[in-house]
């Protein structure tokens, strides 16, 4: 399975079955976090079987057995986010589901997360978010290269805060730039939006 086929298959899941990581995909993503942790100098810890994970709001009507996460903490949003990413199909390939939360997980719990990932085995495997046209979100034409719109289709692909897709990307001659609506979760949001342009379409993707 490539990258783009997990990208088409990790969807948001919010509901998990009653039952703890194995060893083995701990001890993984323990790995892969602290690999991205000295990589891009951050904070990043995976906690497990924790029963105040979420917000009561979110616990009592959004989720179900979530108790299983990626805090994702550190001094640069954009890379947290980039890490974000990564991580989100990392687990997606070892068999895992995810659903990325920047506000209804406990905040007074952990304060030093900017957001989280949920982890851990679905109910089910979530369902493809609504997602706007290529037209509403570049300025694609058929002239421009294979890449560039490879890239987009992986854009799209992407969580975003509450599946807005708030972004716009130009080609701008070859050197594509993104610009992300301002929010307190747009630094994450470039993240992860780079990491799936980038990843896919093999080309650095610059920001405003």
């Amino acid at each position: 399975m490539n990258l783009h086929e997990i990208m088409e298959r990790r969807h948001t899941v919010r509901k998990y079955k009653k039952q703890s990581l194995s060893q083995a995909d701990i001890d993984a993503i323990i790995q892969e976090v602290a690999n991205l942790n000295q990589q891009f100098a951050l904070s990043m810890k995976l906690i497990t079987n924790e029963d105040d994970l979420l917000s009561k709001f979110a616990k009592l009507f959004m989720a179900q057995n979530a108790s299983n996460a990626i805090l994702l903490e550190g001094q640069d949003d954009e890379k947290l986010g980039y890490s974000a990413a990564k991580l989100m199909l990392f687990v997606q390939e070892r068999g895992l589901n995810s659903w990325f939360i920047g506000g209804t997980y406990n905040q007074k719990k952990f304060s030093n997360a900017k957001a989280i990932i949920v982890i851990g085995y679905g109910k089910n495997i979530g369902k493809p978010h609504k997602s706007k046209a290529i037209s509403q979100v570049s300025d694609y034409i058929t002239e421009m290269p294979e890449w560039y719109l490879a890239g987009i289709q992986a854009l799209l692909l992407a969580p975003t805060v509450l599946n807005k897709q708030n972004f716009q990307i130009k080609y701008n001659e070859g050197d594509p730039i993104l610009d992300v609506k301002v929010s307190d979760y747009s630094g994450l949001e470039k993240g992860i939006l780079k990491y799936y342009f980038e990843s896919i379409s093999k080309h650095k993707l610059s920001s405003n």
